[in-house]
Order: structure tokens, then sequence, then C-alpha cells
């Protein structure tokens, strides 16, 4: 026997009415929420069946009804395109309060998955459907579902969760951490906005969020060398509005090489990418940058006891805006008293200890200039210097000797590139880009001891190195969409990469490392998505290299496939071979002391890097609970390794292993976070100056690597706590030795008020509260006195910190 349909209504909305009958009677119903206000109905009647319901209640109305395998949908008549063989509907996604595009959204079409480019644009096309039921999601925005018309150029509005009116949270339970996993394998998405809530100085680190995710290594606060996956130094890349940022030395935790008020969306790929990104057998962490408000001024201030940061933005008109930072310490971010290395009592222990007294000084900037076409076309040009000093002295009596070291060290990075996005009418888009950055770095290392006991052996060094590497590249990369559920993604690029290594030694004998200068690198790649119903998609692809310094062409093929069974779970696989051809070497003297040197491949001593990843992926989420597992393997090829004994180098080449599981649990509870990651992982490595052909752990391998992080949102208070476990690192002199674990908590309390016109975030944030005693790992220096012994001289990771900071905005 059918469902009898009752519906009642004295001249009310008709969109009203028709959330009345989803509600009552649990049919899936899809329409423009504001179109449909327009029109008032009076009914009150009973039907044998839904359709009969429709027909009566839209007699008066110059609206139709449309029964999809989703549900009904509803459109205005007038709206209704003339029959054709193709239909067209494009548009961009956008912020409400600021306008700005919001990029990589999740984008579902009548049961079809699509992902926007950069700047948040999504075509489609149909030759059956005329109508389109639409639903767009975004890490930390409220979800969107709607229908739209067939038609170019819609702007689609998305409300972020945390937004705040006049000291009023417009969510009950406002989310405070936004993060996204399990749409790929090995990729990893989170909002700018969560820095804000993460312990730290108020600078808001980008390498603060990232340190909590599982499969990248907090443990040693590599802020300026991000080890993801088991990947070496320089085999990760951070990308930044499309500049290549080599790394600043970036000796504070708080402070990273990106402004955290310049990032809109950060995508971290930790391995087994698409064929759409390249050139490095890591991990790639690509940043997309603010481009400023159109509609009127704003102004941000974070100022805390050691940095300043301000940001503004300034629109030109409404469709172009400009919006430029600078950040710099104004206080030195060490203490002697944090710096005076004795024997610690929990974490490292790192025997025969010394004082140092660094100075330290950071300083950067950005300006940026973005707009859009009368057409709807994107473009913006975006420029970043930034400049980073360290150095420090050593000269007192230890043990039985005097030892003595002047350290100097200088980085200095910059970069501009440019973009333009072109939208081809609802068929597709292309994008076309082109950037220039390098990195120059100038080391001084002047060391000397001498004993006191009789025929003891004295030791003198003076130690120069100066780098630098730069790039210039231009790209171009088309999204085609194909009839039938395909999306065809294509391009390639050019570009010109030069590196230099000058060392120098105490005898004034210079090494200049046999590297080439220059390289030219062409490129192509494509991509086709098929998506097999709701449940199965599948994406190969191939990145094909043609290296000019050896005339070969270097073939990487790619296979990506999820399958989603629900709406809950997630199961994802990728693999693919790739290649780096502008990589960073070690160098070890023979007091295995490690420097690291950018330098380009070659055709003899110098090979191209090679690496095979493959990772396997699941995830679950319901109610605010979700889980994400990944297993993850590389083998990478043709690694370099320079030993120097006095002034003589000698280059070998060896291989690494790497694998893993990373997993991370997650619980959301009425606007509050709590999260746990954890890593298991192995790297060895093998080079044939080893004793034996057995691969040996690596210099930065870990095997366990454990993370608690939680935020409370008490509006307008909010608290936060993290603590990391690493089960450290081998002593680098003796690869046998028990490995010295590494921990560290943090905690941070902020207020948060609106005098006025301002919005007003102050707190306090403490750092290593626990004090714990933990080192860098790669800044250690050792110091011979004689003939059997050294010391080491380094300095402490963060030490206990705290911090009082206040951020304004206008």
């Amino acid at each position: 026997m059918s469902q009898q349909i009752i519906v009642q209504a004295q001249n009310e909305p008709l969109n009203l009415v028709l959330i009345q009958i989803r509600d009552d009677y649990n049919f899936n119903l899809s329409f423009n929420d504001t179109e449909l206000s327009k029109y008032s109905v009076t009914i009150d009647e009973e039907f044998n069946s839904i359709e009969e319901a429709f027909n009566s209640l839209l007699a008066s109305t110059p609206v139709m009804w449309k029964k999809t395998t989703k549900g009904y949908i509803f459109i205005t008549k007038d709206e209704e395109f003339v029959l054709k063989k193709e239909y067209l509907l494009s548009g961009t996604i956008i912020d409400n309060t600021n306008n700005e595009s919001l990029p990589y959204s999740h984008v579902n079409i009548n049961s079809i998955n699509l992902l926007t480019g950069e700047y948040g644009k999504f075509n489609f096309k149909s030759s059956t459907d005329s109508i389109f039921s639409i639903r767009i999601s975004y890490v930390g925005y409220h979800i969107a579902d709607t229908v739209l018309k067939a038609g170019l150029n819609h702007r689609i509005r998305l409300m972020p969760k945390d937004i705040e009116i006049n000291e009023v949270v417009v969510s009950a339970y406002s989310k405070i951490f936004y993060d996204e996993s399990g749409n790929k394998a090995g990729l990893l998405r989170i909002n700018h906005k969560s820095a804000l809530s993460i312990p730290g100085s108020g600078d808001n680190s980008v390498f603060s969020v990232l340190r909590l995710q599982p499969g990248i290594l907090a443990s040693g606060e590599q802020s300026n060398n991000l080890v993801i996956w088991g990947s070496y130094s320089g085999q990760s890349s951070v990308l930044f509005d499309g500049i290549t940022l080599f790394g600043l030395k970036s000796y504070s935790d708080n402070i990273s090489a990106v402004n955290p008020y310049l990032a809109k969306d950060i995508r971290i790929h930790k391995g087994a990418f698409d064929a759409s990104q390249g050139e490095r057998v890591g991990g790639i962490v690509d940043i997309t940058g603010y481009d400023g408000s159109k509609s009127q001024f704003s102004a941000k201030l974070n100022l805390n006891n050691s940095t300043v940061n301000l940001v503004a933005e300034v629109p030109l008109s409404q469709k172009i805006s400009v919006i430029a930072a600078y950040r710099q310490t104004y206080y030195n971010l060490y203490l002697d008293s944090d710096l005076k290395l004795k024997e610690p009592s929990t974490g490292m222990q790192m025997n025969n200890g010394v004082p140092v007294n660094p100075n330290y000084l950071f300083r950067d900037g950005n300006f940026k200039i973005s707009g859009i076409t009368e057409n709807g076309d994107s473009y913006f040009v975006s420029s970043y210097l930034g400049q980073d000093k360290f150095s420090y002295s050593v000269d007192q009596n230890h043990m039985n000797s005097i030892i003595s070291q002047n350290v100097d060290e200088y980085y200095s990075q910059s970069g501009i590139s440019g973009s333009y996005n072109k939208n081809w009418h609802g068929k597709g888009s292309s994008k076309i880009g082109i950037a220039y950055s390098f990195l120059d770095t100038k080391l001084t290392d002047k060391q000397s001891s001498s004993t006191f006991l009789m025929h003891g052996n004295n030791h003198s060094r003076n130690n120069t190195l100066n780098n630098y590497v730069g790039e210039f590249k231009l790209t171009l990369k088309n999204r085609l969409l194909l009839l039938g559920k395909h999306e065809l993604e294509f391009g390639g690029g050019i570009s010109r990469n030069s590196a230099s290594t000058l060392l120098s030694t105490s005898n004034s004998i210079q090494n200049t490392l046999s590297g080439e200068k220059y390289a030219d690198i062409l490129t192509v790649f494509a991509q086709n998505k098929f998506s097999f119903g709701k449940k199965l998609e599948i994406t190969p692809g191939f990145r094909i290299n043609y290296f000019s310094n050896q005339h070969k062409a270097y073939n990487q093929p790619r296979l990506n496939a999820g399958f989603y069974p629900n709406d809950k779970w997630k199961i994802n696989i990728s693999w693919g071979i790739y290649n780096q051809f502008v990589h960073r070497n070690s160098i070890i003297d023979e007091n295995n002391n490690f420097s690291n040197i950018w330098m380009i491949s070659n055709n003899h001593s110098i090979p191209v890097l090679s690496s095979k990843h493959a990772a396997l992926g699941a995830g679950y989420i319901k109610d605010g609970f979700s889980v994400n597992i990944e297993a993850f393997n590389k083998e990478t090829d043709n690694l370099t390794r320079i030993l120097r004994k006095n002034t003589s180098l000698t280059v070998y080449t060896g291989k690494a292993k790497a694998k893993g599981l990373d997993f991370k649990i997650k619980q959301e509870y009425k606007g509050n976070s709590f999260w746990v990651a954890y890593t298991l992982s192995q790297v060895r490595e093998w080079f044939p100056y080893f004793s034996t052909n057995e691969f040996q752990d690596a210099p930065h391998h870990q095997e366990h690597e454990l993370k608690f992080s939680g935020i409370l949102n008490l509006h307008p208070f909010i608290l936060s706590a993290n603590y990391v476990y690493g089960s450290g690192f081998m002593q680098n002199e003796n690869r046998n030795s028990k490995p010295f674990p590494y921990k560290r908590a943090d905690i941070m309390a902020k207020y948060k008020f609106t005098p006025g016109k301002l919005h007003v975030q102050c707190g306090i944030s403490i750092l290593n509260i626990f004090n714990y005693s933990n080192v860098r790992i790669t800044d250690v220096t050792q110091i011979p006195t004689d003939n059997m012994s050294s010391v080491n001289v380094y300095y402490n990771a963060v030490p206990f910190s705290p911090f009082v900071f206040i951020n304004i905005t206008i």
C-alpha cells in the first residue's frame, strides 16, 4: 500500500514547504533555496504519491521538478535551457567573508567527484543534463549543497566554520583545527587557520602544524629541512605560490620560511604523488598564498617577545588587490642560560658538551598583487625575500684542552613568480606560470684545540663554504573535460638550474666540487582520471624529463586509484617512479661532521636520483571520529655522499630503503579536537665505504614517533597542548650506540575579544614546558683534542621557552 502524502501550507514560501516535506517523509530534495523563496503557495491536500504532491504544489508557480538517481531536483521553467548536445557548467569557490578563492575544493556534481584547481575554479559538462545537483566542501568551511543550471562563471560562497561577528560565534561549537586526509594515499591537507591554535610564539609557524602530523619528523626539530617518510636533506620540496624555497637555516622552531599569515592552503604530498608533481624523490609541501582582500583594507599584527609580523591587504579595485608582509626578530632567541650545555639529565646524552653563545637574526618580506579579469580569468605576481644570520663563539678550557671555535652562517633566499589562469568557458582551464628563486649560503668555521698534556696534539682548521643554487622555470598545465566521466590533465615546462660550491681550508687550498654549474630540464606529463560510478576512480599517468647534462629522457609512470564503498570509508593506493636532478648532498669530514650542499647531477660522479614509491591508505570517518592508516615503501638509488680528509674529496654513490606505517586517530566533539599520531618506520642505507655489504641505519633513522595533541574551544578562551616522543637517533660517530630519545611538551592559552572594529587574540605559550634536553641532531660539531678523543660543540633544541603574544586584526 503506497504512502499517503499530506501537504498543508497557507501562503508560505515554497522552499519552506519543500523542506517540511523532506523532513516529514525523508525524501532527498535539492533546490536553490533563494530562488524558490520568491514563490508562496497555499495548499491543503492528501496525495497517493510524492509525484502527485509535487505536481499540485507547483501548479501555480514557474517551478518544475525532475527525478534523478539521488532524489528530486527543482528549477524554474524559465531557467531550463533549450536542448543541445552538451551542457556546460563552470564556477569559482570563494570565501563568503572576503571573496578569497578556495583552492583544491572538493566538488560533487551529479555523483561525479571533481577537485578545483589552484584558483578554486571547476568545470563540468554533460550531454544529457542541464540541471546539476552540486555539493562543495573545503576543509574548515561549511558544506554547500545546491542546484545550478547549466552556465558559466557561477560564484559559490562557502562560510568559514569559525567566523565571529561581534564576539558571537555563528556556530554553537566552532571547530578549531581543520585537516583532511584519506582522499589520496600520501596526501594531507591542512587549513591555514589551524596554526592559530597550536602552541607557539603566536607567529603561527607552518612547521608547528606539520610536525604534529604522522610521517613528518618532529624529533631533531629540523624545521628548515622537512624529513617526510624517511627522505634525506633536500629530497623534499617546499613551494610557495610556485616559488621553490630551497630552505633557510630557520634555527627557531617558531619561525618557518613561509609567513603563516600568507598561507591559504597547505597540501602535503608525503610520497607516491601523481604525474602533475615531480623533480623530487621525497615529499612536496605545496602552499598556496593569500591573494588579499578586494573589498576593504585589512591589516594584521603579531607581536611577541622575540618577533614582529605585520601584514597589510589593500584593494586597488574590486578586481585587483595587493598584500604585503614583513617579519623580523628583534630579540635574541637564544639566552646563555638556555644554551649552557652541561650533562643533560633527560633526553639526549651528549658527552663532553661545552657552552655556546649564539646570536641569531631572521627577517623576511612578501609582496603580492593579484586580480581577476572581466571574463573570470585569474592572475598574480608574488615575491619573497628572506635572510638568516647565525653565529656563535667558543673559547674556554675544557677537560685538559683549550677549545676555540667561531662560526658564522649566512643564508639569503629570494624568489618571484607569476601565473595566469585561463578558463575555457566550462570546457577546462589552462595555467601558465613562471618562477625564479635562489639560495645563497656562506659558512665560516674557525676551530682549534690544544692540550695541556705533554706530547699532546694541537688541532687547527679554518673552513669556508660558499654554496649557491638557483632555479628558473616556465610551466604550463591544462585540464580538459571529456564527455563521460573523464578528466584529462596534461602539460609541461622547461627549467634552467644553476649551482656552485667552493670549499676553502686553512691552508688556502680551494676545492670546487665537480657537479655541473647549469642544467636544463624539459618536462611533459599527462594523466587521465577515470570515474566508474561513485565508488571507483583510477588515474594512470606519466611524467617525462629530458635532462640536458646527459642528453637522456627519464620516464616516470604513475598510478593512483581510490575505492569509496560508502561515504564513511576511503581506500587508496598510489605508485610511481621519481627522479631528481638538483639535490642536496652530504660532505663528511674525518671527524664525522656533516655539512650539506646543493649540486646538479652530471654524467659521471654525481648521478641522477631515482626512487620508487608505493603507498596504501585507508580511512574511516563518522560523526567527528576519524581513523587513517597509511603504509609506505620507498627505494632510492644514486645517493651521493662526499668524504673529505684534509684537502682530498672522495665521492661515493649509495642507496637507501625506507618503509613504515602512519596511523592517526582523531575525535571532534563540540568544537574540540583531540588526536594521536604514530609513525613506525625504518630508514636504511648503504655506501661502498661501509665495512660490510649490509645496509645500516641512516643518520635520520628513527623507529618510533608518537604525538598527542588536543585543542579545547572554551570561547572566548582556547587551550591547547601537545606532546611528542621520538625513540631517538644514533650518534653519528657510533652506529652501534643506544639511541637517545626526544621528548617535548608544549602548552598554550589564548583569549579572543573584539574591541570596536578590532579583532584581538592574546595569550601565553610555553614550549618544552618540562625542559627536556634535546639536541638538533644535525647541528653538532666534533673538534678533536688528541688522536683518541674529541669534544662536542652543540646547542640545544628548543629549551623551556615562554612566549607572550598578541594578534591584532583591523
